[in-house]
C-alpha cells in the first residue's frame, strides 16, 4: 500500500511540475512579446522617424546620400513589421476577455488563404476567457489541432468553434477527413501530448475522437470554476 501511495504521489508531483513548466513558458513568451512590442518596437519607431527626417533634409540639399537614407528608412519599417509579427506569434491572444475569439478568427484567416481545405470559425456569443494564460493555452490547442487536421485529415473542411455550454468554455476543432490512425488515438505523437499537457495545465478536459460520419473531433472543455 505504501509503495502504491508513493507511486501516485510521484505521478501527481510530476504532472504538477509539467503543468508549472508549461505555464512558466507561456508567461515567459508573454514577457518577451511585450518587450518586443513595447520596448524594441518603440526604439525602432524612433529610429525610423529620425532616418526619415534625415532623408528629407538630404533630399532638399540634393545630397547623393538621400537615396541611401530613404533605403535605411524602408529597412527600418520592415524591421518594425517583423518585430510586431514575432511579438504576435509569441502572444497571439490579447489580455482582454473577448480576445480569444478574434485571435481564432485571425488564425483561420491566415491559413484559409493558403490551403485547399476550407477553414472557418463558429463562435456563437463567444465566452469571455478572463485568464490570459488560459486563453493562450486554448489558442495553442486549437492551433495544434488545426495543423494536425491540415497535415493528416485529407478532408475538405475544418471548423473551429468556441462557445459556452452549461457554464463551461468549450473549444472544438473538427474536420471531415479520414480520421486518426489507431496508433494516433493512443496518444502517440508529440502534438497530441502537448495538447493534453496544455489542457491539464488549465484544469481542462481534452477529448480526441472519431466522428460518426468521418473525420476527427478535438474537444477541450474548461469548467466554469477553472476560469
Amino acid at each position: 500500500l505504501g509503495l502504491f501511495t508513493g507511486i501516485i504521489r510521484d505521478v501527481s508531483q510530476r504532472k504538477e511540475l509539467e503543468q508549472e513548466v508549461i505555464n512558466t513558458a507561456e508567461k515567459e513568451r508573454e514577457r518577451i512579446a511585450r518587450d518586443l512590442h513595447d520596448d524594441l518596437g518603440s526604439i525602432l519607431t524612433g529610429i525610423k522617424l529620425g532616418v526619415e527626417s534625415l532623408a528629407e533634409d538630404l533630399a532638399r540639399g540634393r545630397s547623393p546620400r538621400a537615396a541611401a537614407a530613404e533605403s535605411m528608412a524602408e529597412l527600418t519599417t520592415y524591421a518594425i513589421s517583423k518585430t510586431r509579427a514575432i511579438a504576435q506569434g509569441l502572444r497571439p491572444v490579447g489580455s482582454e476577455p473577448e480576445d480569444l475569439s478574434s485571435a481564432l478568427q485571425g488564425l483561420v484567416k491566415r491559413i484559409d488563404g493558403h490551403s485547399e481545405i476550407h477553414c472557418h470559425v463558429h463562435c456563437p456569443g463567444p465566452p469571455h476567457v478572463r485568464d490570459p494564460i488560459h486563453a493562450n493555452h486554448l489558442y495553442r490547442i486549437a492551433q495544434e489541432a488545426l495543423n494536425n487536421a491540415l497535415k493528416h485529415s485529407a478532408g475538405t473542411e475544418i471548423t473551429i468553434s468556441l462557445e459556452n455550454r452549461g457554464g463551461a468554455i468549450v473549444l472544438e476543432v473538427k474536420d471531415n477527413g479520414s480520421g486518426l490512425e489507431p496508433n494516433q488515438r493512443h496518444d502517440s505523437g508529440l502534438g497530441l501530448h502537448i495538447m493534453r499537457y496544455r489542457a491539464e495545465a488549465i484544469g481542462a478536459q481534452l477529448q480526441i475522437e472519431l466522428r460518426p460520419r468521418g473525420g476527427t473531433r478535438v474537444v477541450c472543455t474548461v469548467p466554469a470554476s477553472r476560469d
